[in-house]
């Protein structure tokens, strides 16, 4: 997003480095909290796939989000909106899905599966990035 940001709206490169780290972290982290509160109360009704269809809403939620972000470039403050409704409403998958991964390991295997999850995450986002380029 940043070379995104920098190319596309190169006169608010400043703007768009201090509002992308309250939407990093401020959106980011109400929507992980959310994304936790949500799938365990919906898991305590008896919704035994809450934590997957949270993950699954997730990404749902996100896509237009993100679509509209970069396909709009007419208005700096329109694409930084649909980043920071993208992180609010897409950022809550992280939680559910380690907790399902740790909830489905052996307990001897659990390191190495969060190990191997996250590395796995890691990769696709830095080969995707490059990639697109």
């Amino acid at each position: 997003m940043p070379s995104y940001f920098g190319n596309v709206y190169k006169d608010d490169k400043k703007l768009y480095s201090g509002l992308n780290a309250f939407i990093v972290s401020f959106c980011g982290f109400v929507s992980s909290l959310c994304g936790g509160l949500i799938s365990d109360k919906l898991e305590k009704q008896g919704n035994y796939y809450a934590k997957a269809q949270v993950c699954i809403a997730a990404a749902a939620l996100g896509l237009p989000c993100i679509a509209l972000c970069c396909l709009f470039t007419n208005s700096f403050y329109f694409s930084i909106s649909m980043l920071g409704l993208e992180y609010l409403v897409a950022e809550c998958w992280f939680g559910p899905a380690i907790t399902m991964v740790l909830n489905t390991i052996s307990p001897e295997n659990k390191g190495f599966a969060v190990g191997a999850f996250l590395f796995c995450t890691t990769m696709a986002g830095t080969l995707s990035t490059v990639l697109a380029q």
